[in-house]
Formats: C-alpha cells, structure tokens, sequence
C-alpha cells in the first residue's frame, strides 16, 4: 500500500429531510388599532362563524363627497396589523363631508393622538358596524358633545360610547369632516365591521365598485427550500425573479429539489388613484391545477399579530421586500386559509415525476385584472449511493433503477484545505450498475463523492479516507441554537476522524441517534425537533474517533417549552424573573430560553425566540430590587426602549406585565425626567384669536396624552395632538382681550414625572 497505512472508511452522510416549517398561520386583524389593547387573550370562539356575512351589502352607500379613488386597499401590509378598511383619497385636503354609509346611530367616538385619530362608528340595525377615521372634526352636535367631554376631563384623548338614541343617523347624513388626524396624510379611512367587529373588505358592496382597468405588477417572485435538503437551481437560499425585465420570454425555468414554495411581492394601481396598494385574490396552479387560492375578504380583529406569520419574516428583515407567501406551511386556525388544505401550495419534488412541470402565479384585483407568471420547474430527485471497497478499487453503487447519475469526484490532501476536481480513471460496470475507482493510483488522501442526476439532482456527499495514520489526533465541538421548536445543531471536528462524527440527544432518562449531514469532512449539521412533554435539560453529546482514540464534546441545554392547549410557569435568574403561558399563548410550539446581561443601568433579560410570534402573549414577574426615584419596566421594540409598566415610588419585591406580539429584551430603567415642550409660535391668522403650535418629547417612558393639559389664562383649551409628529396646535375658540396673556403647558409622562412651560403672548 502506498503512503503508509490505508484507511477504508465510508462517510455514510444521508440528507437530513427536517420540515421545520415556521407557523403560517394567518388572520388578520386591525390595528391603527381602535383604541386600547385587548383587555384579555383571544378566545377560540373569536369568529364564529367567520366565513358568513350576515348583512346586505347592497345597503352600504360611498362615505365620501371628496373622490372615488383608493389609496390603500382592504388587508395590505401595515407594520403591525393587516389594514382593516380602505382609504379613500381627499385629494391632500381636510374638511370634505363624510357621510353616513348606512342608516343607524353612533355607538362610539373615539379621540387619540396617534392611530385612528378621530374615528367616528355608527351601529347598524343588523349588528353591522360601520368606522370612519382620521377625521378633522364630528359633524354639529358631535363635535359639540365630544368638546364639552374634553373640557370637563381637561384632556384631549376622549371615548365616548353612546345611547342609541343620543346621535341618530340616517343612510346619507353628513356626520363628520375628513382630516389628517392620527397617523398618516389627509384622507378617509373606511371600515365595514360584523357582529364580532371582524372587518370585511367594502368593495364586497356593490356601490363601491371602483374604475379600475389596470393590471396589478408582480415585481418580483420569489421561489423557497422549506427544508434542510431542499435545493432551487442548486442552492438553499431563496431564489427571485423579477417578471418586468424579461417580457416577452416563456418565463424562468427552475430546478427545484425536495419541498418548495411560492411567494410574491405585487402591487396595484386604479385609473383614479396614482397611489399603489394591495392584492385582492392570489393563486398557484401547477400543471393547470389550483393547489393554492385565496381571497382577502375577511381579517381577525383581535390578532393583528397575524401579519407577522402571512408576510415571510426572514425576507422582510433580510432587506428584500413584503412578500406574501402563497402556501400553508402546517394546520392553522387563519380565517381566510380556512378552505385550503393543510399544506396548500406546499410542492414536494418527491411526489412528482422527475422532469418538467408548469407552473402559474397568478395575482389579481377586485375588478379582475390580472398579473401573472407563467413557468416551468424542473424537478429532480435526489440520488443515492452506496460505498465500498474492494481490494484496491472503490465501489460507487448508486440506489434505484434507470440510467446510471453522473458522478462527481473531488480530492484533497491534508495539507491542503481546497477541494479540486480528481482526474481519477473511473470504470463504469453497467451489469452490477456500479463504478470502480482505482484506490492505487489516487493521489489524494481524501476523496468527496458526489452523484448527480440526468435531470440535475444532487446527492449529499460521501467521503472517503484514501490515507490516514493510527497516530492522528483530533478534536470535536459543539454548537446550538434555538429557533422556535428547532433545535439547530453544527459539529466540526478539528482533524479528520477515521469515521463520520456521531451525534445524540439526551433527554431525562432517554438518548436517541441523531442523523448528520456533512457540508465538509469536519463540518456537520443537524435539525432537531426536542420532546415538548415537560420543561428538562437535554444534553447534546457529540463523539468522533481520531487514530483509534475517541474523543467527546457534550453541550447542556435548558428546554422550556411552550405550546398551544397547555400552561405552566418557568423561573429563571435563580427565581428572580419567572415566564407565565396558558393555552392561547402561542400558536405553534416553541422553546422559550432567557439570557441575563449586566449593564449601567441593572440587569438586561433577553427573552427568545425574537422570531417567535405571540397569540396571547406570555405573563412575567420580576422579583425587583429596592430602588429610587420614578422606575419602570421596559421592552425593546424597534431599537428603541418603550415602557410596559410603571413602578410604585421606591418599591421593592414581584411586579406582574403581560408581554404581548413578540419576545424581546426586558429591563428596569430610571427615568426622573419630565417631558419637555418647545418651538412654541403664536400666530394671529385671525384678529385677536391666536393659532398657537409646539412641539413636544419624552424618553423613554413617552408622553402621557391625559396629562397633556394647556391653558390660557388659567382657563382650559382643548389642543389638537399629532402624536406622529409629536406636535400641538391649539386653536382659540373666541377671540382674545387686547393686552398680555399667558400660556401654560402642562406635561407629564406615563411614570408620572410632571413639567410645565409657560409663554407670555400679546394680542394687539
């Protein structure tokens, strides 16, 4: 034998087939949101039954006198909620009529700063409901009544829920004027709710048919591996295509191996709006079959959290755009995916015949106009092998029947890293449907063996230890993480060991194998779905054999899972932080797992998944150390330190908070700052009646809008609120005194620290 001792070692690698599906459940709901969270979790019987519209759409009348153009559709994307109505162009004025859809009364008036702004709803005799929002003001006695409530509470935020007979209305009556309160530039948000305050999309009424006789644009499709051994055009990564610069081909051609699915990014546009907004209807055909179809008629109002799970997140935080995904990853409770099947849209190659398949996206609006990308996948399975060898021949047997792969052969040597094509004389025995390579005359120590199919499917690579020593010595290392109820596991070896590393999971009294896939001959990785039975520890143990020795790398894992249908309380930081759930916490199983970090101000928790998205949401208590001054606890969201829920003055002991939507980052913060007011100009656009403006701040704990008080003379004036813009406008109802007057502006925060500015102003 050549080079000392020969080694016949078959690294036996299968792919690892993990469907390690995120949840895509769906719904949606609203949120510039009506004011307020929801006071408690949802219940499972939040639409029943949800698909049903009990109320005549023919009865619902245009609310605007401004235009019949849209700007934003019925569910496209908002940041934190699906968009619950449609907005209606005012043509960037304030002050058009809006006028009541329906005969019926106003149930509720709501006034906020940010949001909705001022939104008006009017109760129907069916139980339907109709919202109109971002309002400049309520049309007479409204307005008059919401006015009176804001000068006896001394406050600009009101809600006021109203008697039947209070505020009657009939089908057509002025009840209010456009604005650009809230969030957003002027216009009419428009909302048609049922009996549950689910919303429905208006253009489903009949006078609301909008001019529209232009297609939607798919701007880019993107094609997604689903699972660890999934391939588009050879890769694991997303793959995308962009139908506006290729009109006129036949369309992309795409070689797609084990699971796979679609998502889209599109927009619209109408004749009258020269706004772009969303998609009314998506569908998937495959080989002229539907496998996926939806509709955006209906959204969940209490889960606005549901956007998180409809748009493709590792897209959206990878910079590459909203893309909607078009197939149902695992059973779901999501309103408008109700009819399809579990996995609609899910295409595995394995259940197709190897080879060509057409495939159609096709993207649609409410008047039918259509955009679409016609193409083909090409499918390919997977071919496998066997090694062995034979005196001093290599055999490749491949698995199955038909024409013989192709086969691909790398060499290395140890000193060397780089993997290079081998010129190695193969001699293909097609009675035994095998390959004989020639071990003699190899002058690699290493081989990497690979198959490839007619069609394009790759094998995971096999290796083979032409050379090695009894002498050699090496080690193995461990590494995790968690993401959602997967655990992600990597082992490398430092050396080459004389046989494939193995990998197992103990977990209480239980240890099972674990199967992994190689990436090099020391680089290995694994998918792990852990046990969801009880909150333990597992422990990882990885072992490798170098020159006869075996050697161990082990890693301790604390599991804590959370699942749908069950409750139970975790404690960590030697009991100091403790995570509550119940059955409506989540929507999929998960691990939660928390890190504690020390900085300036105290102890930073770090609760994961961050990609997990909460149903309920999970209760914590923090054990809190004596402190002073005004003191908070605080979540991270958007970078940005935003409160959840004050601290009694110098208190000590458990604190309770519900952390809803996401897992983040928690802390207690100081913050003895009060809110500050400046930039204030006094105006006379009318004789001896000033037109006053200021901005204001706070950070982190933020404005408390009821402890946003201005006077003049001592005597109240309502201000108008731009939380967007963090800006006040007060306009004086009567005219002035001629002389000095002064101004006074009362802030305070949502700890409780209070300021005052004031500003003497003169009227000529």
């Amino acid at each position: 034998m050549r080079g000392g001792m020969r080694q016949s070692v078959v690294y036996l690698l299968p792919a690892v087939v993990i469907a390690a599906f995120l949840i895509a459940h769906l719904s949606r709901s609203t949120r510039s949101v009506p004011p307020g969270p929801p006071s408690s979790p949802p219940t499972v019987n939040s639409v029943d039954p949800f698909d049903s519209i009990r109320t005549d759409l023919s009865d619902y009348a245009w609310p605007s006198l401004a235009s019949r153009a849209i700007t934003s559709s019925f569910a496209e994307y908002r940041r934190t909620h699906f968009h619950a109505g449609i907005d209606i162009s005012t043509n960037d004025r304030t002050g058009d009529p809006v006028i009541a859809s329906r005969t019926g009364y106003v149930s509720r008036i709501t006034v906020e700063p940010d949001g909705y702004g001022k939104i008006l709803f009017l109760r129907h005799p069916d139980g339907y409901t109709t919202a109109y929002a971002h309002l400049e003001r309520f049309a007479g006695p409204i307005e008059e009544r919401v006015q009176r409530e804001q000068r006896e509470r001394e406050q600009y935020p009101v809600t006021l829920l109203c008697r039947p007979d209070e505020f009657p209305v009939k089908k057509g009556d002025v009840v209010a004027y456009s604005g650009d309160t809230g969030t957003g530039s002027p216009h009419l948000h428009f909302e048609i709710r049922d009996e549950n305050q689910n919303p429905i999309n208006p253009l489903l009424c009949p006078e609301f048919v909008v001019e529209d006789n232009l297609r939607p644009l798919i701007r880019r499709l993107a094609v997604l591996p689903l699972d660890v051994s999934s391939r588009v055009n050879g890769h694991q990564d997303a793959w995308f295509y962009d139908p506006r610069g290729t009109r006129g081909s036949s369309g992309p051609v795409i070689t797609v191996q084990g699971t796979i699915g679609f998502a889209v990014r599109a927009r619209d546009k109408s004749d009258a709006s020269r706004y772009s907004h969303g998609i009314y209807q998506h569908r998937v055909l495959l080989d002229g079959q539907p496998i996926f179809h939806i509709e955006l008629d209906r959204i969940l109002f209490r889960e606005p959290q549901l956007i998180a799970l409809y748009y493709d997140q590792d897209l959206l935080r990878a910079g590459k755009g909203r893309f909607e995904k078009l197939y149902v990853e695992r059973a779901h409770g999501i309103p408008f995916l109700n009819t399809q099947p579990p996995d609609a849209g899910v295409i595995r190659a394995a259940d197709l015949t190897e080879g060509r398949h057409t495939f159609s996206v096709i993207s649609t609006d409410f008047n039918s106009n259509e955009a679409r990308v016609d193409g083909i996948l090409s499918v390919v399975h997977q071919p496998d092998f066997t090694l062995r060898q034979d005196g001093n021949h290599l055999i490749v047997h491949p698995d199955g029947h038909g024409p013989m792969p192709r086969l691909l052969i790398l060499g290395r040597h140890y000193s060397d890293p780089v993997w290079r094509a081998s010129a190695l004389p193969v001699r293909v025995d097609s009675s035994a449907r095998s390959y004989q390579l020639p071990l003699d005359v190899c002058d690699a120590d290493l081989l990497q063996i690979r198959l490839r199919s007619a069609a394009g499917g790759e094998s995971p690579p096999k290796f083979w230890v032409v050379r090695g020593s009894k002498h050699a010595s090496g080690r193995v290392k461990i590494a995790y993480h968690i993401d959602g109820e997967m655990l992600s596991v990597s082992v490398e070896t430092e050396g080459i060991p004389d046989s494939p590393p193995r990998l197992s999971l103990r977990e209480g009294t239980t240890e099972r194998a674990i199967t992994l896939t190689a990436t090099d001959i020391d680089r290995y990785r694994a998918q792990i779905r852990p046990s969801h039975e009880e909150a333990r520890g597992a422990t990882l143990i990885a072992a490798g054999t170098f020159g006869g020795t075996m050697v161990t790398d082990s890693a301790d894992i604390a599991l804590f899972p959370v699942s749908p249908g069950n409750r139970g309380r975790y404690s960590f930081d030697n009991g100091r932080l403790t995570i509550g759930f119940d059955s409506l916490s989540v929507y999929a199983p998960l691990f939660i797992s928390v890190t504690a970090r020390q900085e300036e101000n105290g102890t930073v928790y770090r609760i994961e998944p961050e990609s997990a998205t909460l149903r309920g949401g999970l209760s914590l208590t923090l054990d809190v150390l004596q402190g002073h001054g005004t003191r908070g606890l605080f979540v991270l969201r958007n970078g940005d330190w935003s409160l959840l829920r004050s601290l009694p003055p110098d208190s000590a002991g458990p604190i309770t908070a519900h952390l809803q939507r996401s897992l983040t980052e928690i802390t207690i913060l100081n913050d003895s700052t009060p809110p500050w007011a400046g930039s204030i100009r006094v105006r006379f656009p009318r004789p001896r009646r000033p037109l006053i403006s200021f901005r204001y701040g706070d950070a982190p704990a933020g404005v408390d809008y009821q402890g946003l008080k201005t006077y003049i003379d001592g005597t109240y004036v309502i201000p108008e609120i731009d939380g967007e813009h963090k800006r006040v406008i007060i306009r004086v109802p009567e005219p002035l005194s001629r002389g000095s007057h002064r101004l006074t502006i009362r802030l305070a925060d949502n700890l409780g620290n209070a300021g005052m500015t004031e500003k003497s102003f003169t009227v000529r």
